[in-house]
């Protein structure tokens, strides 16, 4: 018993722990360190993924974007499931996508249940020839599909004119040339009958009655890019290829910077020679505005928009790229010149425009291609050159200023007809036909090349330091030579065959020249009398062009520079409704200010510019024009909040409501009058 005792004394007596304290290395006497709590290890999460090694060796993996076993063997990590993943944003664009496509199959289910058994076959024909449900959702929102429903498929559809749906009849001139063209030929009702007869519209052939945003491009190499590679902004191959064919159909056959056959084959090798990822973000940037499934799509300051996500890859790659003087860094910068310029800040584009011509005259761009050069380099050179000074011309002449370069590309452009491949053709596919018809585009490049000539001296002439526009000698040379160039068009770009939208434009620019140089001030009055003759046909067969584009191809889809003749137009014919007395050719006018209005809010939204001159033009307008206006567009959802954004987002040094080279510009520069409103509002 005693030995117990003995036995149980000798142990080291056990207290209870005080506050702090530890039950070890203090024996409880004072506070101490806290006690260490070993916890239970914890379970191991599960991982849904493996990385490409750890599968094919079948052990396990932690799913890191480096995961442990690979940084152990220091090989590559990659993961087929994360490169199939899409970011947040993707998910987002393609649910949008997905939403809309929804709607506009409720959209159309509607429109099948609600109309005739009749028209409802009709539709769906349409549909069965390829013709997309949102084309012709869009066309019955218009008033103009129902209309032609006796129509077979293969004559398709086209544009009905808002308020009065006929050629005004002060166009139906025996001058106005366009009248007696297919193009207006195919626009007529008694025209358009059974393509099953062999009557006119079957000889006309089915482009002339398929809008060209219907037409597909194609080019066989669409299906070997791999963008993805080029752009860290998104890793959809099939969204990026889309926006590829939408900038080449759409923007760059008016305004080719960079030779598509060699910047494709780079594109598809992986060579940098013709292409760049900064030449690739910034291609992707400006086809985001004619990507009609977003609807936001031309609000340039969105972060959420995959416009402003490729803006901003392009500033990055171009803080990169800052001294080195690549061609398609020139070819790069020019897009983004053009890009910021439709946004409504062309204050910013210049400087990019800028930078151009100077990496451009750094590397003699403009002047003789070396022997030394490969034949690739010599074409790309030359068609870099021509491009980045056309397209300086065509922006110092409408921004009323001198041009930055004084003389053209010394390089000769050669003779389409002779040499197709130097330029490269755009092919386009139109539903039910099997055939591919070209776009001319060797013929196109050329012949406006040539005509940017004209705009470039003739800027030279009215906006250089001391010079305040042309004395009458002046215009007379100009328009000689714009006469020249307009009887020594091709055939393929003749007032006879004129159809596609870059071949309108080119046709409309000769005749918003002629009232922009145009003055009677210093002339006699026989000469008074034949300027003005000459002008007032002039401007008769610009709103004929502009007509004829709207009736065939619609306002739509994505134009950089309809908006040009729009506003001339709309503003035209604001001051004349208001300088003449009321009758039925204020109506025809009156018509045309409706149109405009309606192609300057349908730009909109593609591009910002477009919406900030729309609304512009409506406040010119006279109140009871207003209100009729918005019996035309949904103006409900316009104003106080969109109008706030204008004075913010907007850096524009361009002239509107401007008729005359002779005029002075300052006052009627677009920031200068918003700032005017700003101030009085």
């Amino acid at each position: 018993m005693s030995d117990g005792v003995n036995s149980r004394s000798s142990y080291r007596p056990l207290l209870p722990a005080t506050t702090g304290g530890s039950a070890g290395g203090h024996s409880g006497r004072g506070p101490g360190p806290p006690p260490r709590v070993t916890s239970l290890p914890k379970k191991r999460q599960a991982v849904s993924i493996a990385c490409d090694a750890c599968r094919s060796r079948k052990i396990k993996c932690d799913g890191q974007q480096t995961c442990f076993t690979c940084r152990k063997n220091q090989i590559e990590c990659t993961y087929k499931t994360l490169r199939a993943s899409p970011s947040t944003q993707e998910l987002q664009r393609k649910y949008a996508e997905s939403e809309n496509k929804v709607k506009n199959f409720e959209a159309f289910i509607t429109l099948l249940r609600s109309h005739k058994e009749k028209e409802a076959m009709e539709i769906c024909k349409r549909v069965r020839s390829g013709v997309d449900v949102e084309t012709i959702l869009s066309l019955v929102q218009d008033g103009d599909l129902l209309v032609q429903m006796h129509l077979h498929p293969e004559t398709q559809f086209q544009y009905t004119f808002p308020y009065i749906r006929h050629m005004p009849a002060f166009l139906c001139q025996p001058d106005n040339v366009y009248l007696n063209s297919p193009l207006y030929r195919s626009t007529r009702t008694e025209q358009r009958t059974d393509t099953t007869n062999g009557t006119t519209s079957n000889d006309l052939g089915v482009q002339y009655f398929i809008p060209h945003h219907a037409a597909e491009l194609v080019d066989p190499r669409f299906g070997s890019v791999k963008l993805s590679e080029w752009t860290a902004v998104t890793r959809d191959n099939a969204f990026l290829t889309h926006l590829l064919k939408i900038y080449f159909q759409f923007e760059f056959p008016f305004f080719p910077f960079f030779h598509k056959d060699y910047f494709l084959e780079d594109l598809i090798a992986g060579c940098e020679e013709c292409c760049s990822s900064l030449l690739v973000n910034a291609i992707l940037a400006a086809a985001c505005h004619g990507y009609r499934n977003v609807e936001n799509r031309a609000e340039f300051w969105d972060p959420s928009t995959m416009g402003y996500r490729f803006l901003a890859e392009c500033r990055r790659l171009w803080e990169l790229e800052i001294g080195n003087s690549s061609l398609t860094n020139i070819q790069a910068a020019t897009i983004l010149s053009l890009t910021y310029n439709m946004n409504g800040l062309d204050k910013v584009g210049w400087t990019y425009m800028i930078q151009a011509i100077a990496a451009a005259e750094s590397i003699d761009l403009f002047g003789d291609v070396p022997d030394s050069d490969s034949q690739k380099i010599k074409v790309v050179k030359t068609f870099t050159a021509w491009g980045l000074y056309g397209f300086q011309a065509f922006s110092c002449f409408h921004l009323f200023k001198p041009p930055v370069v004084r003389h053209a590309p010394q390089a000769i452009l050669p003779d389409p007809a002779t040499h197709a491949k130097w330029y490269g053709e755009l092919w386009l596919s139109y539903p039910t036909d099997q055939r591919l018809l070209p776009m001319w585009h060797g013929y196109t490049f050329k012949a406006t090349a040539e005509f940017r000539v004209i705009f470039n001296d003739m800027a030279w002439q009215a906006f250089a330091e001391g010079r305040k526009g042309l004395s009458r000698k002046e215009q007379v040379h100009f328009q000689e030579r714009l006469n020249t160039w307009y009887n020594n068009l091709p055939r393929q770009l003749s007032a006879n065959e004129v159809l596609l939208p870059s071949h309108l434009k080119m046709h409309a620019l000769i005749f918003i020249l002629d009232p922009l140089s145009s003055s009677a001030d210093e002339s006699s009055q026989d000469q008074t009398l034949s300027a003005a003759t000459v002008l007032a046909l002039a401007k008769i067969k610009l709103e004929t062009l502009v007509r004829l584009y709207y009736v065939h191809h619609g306002f739509d889809s994505h134009d950089v520079f309809m908006m040009q003749f729009l506003m001339f137009l709309g503003f035209m014919h604001i001051r004349s409704i208001a300088t003449s007395p009321a009758g039925e050719l204020n109506d025809a006018y009156r018509s045309t200010i409706y149109l405009v209005a309606k192609g300057l809010r349908t730009q909109g939204q593609n591009y910002y510019l477009a919406e900030v001159i729309y609304r512009m033009m409506r406040d010119a307008m006279s109140s009871s024009d207003q209100k009729f206006l918005g019996t035309i567009l949904d103006v409900s959802v316009d104003d106080d909040v969109r109008k706030s954004l204008i004075s913010r987002h907007t850096r524009s040094a361009l002239p509107i409501d401007i008729f005359s080279i002779n005029e002075d510009p300052e006052k009627q520069r677009l920031s200068n009058l918003i700032n005017v409103t700003v101030e009085t509002t």
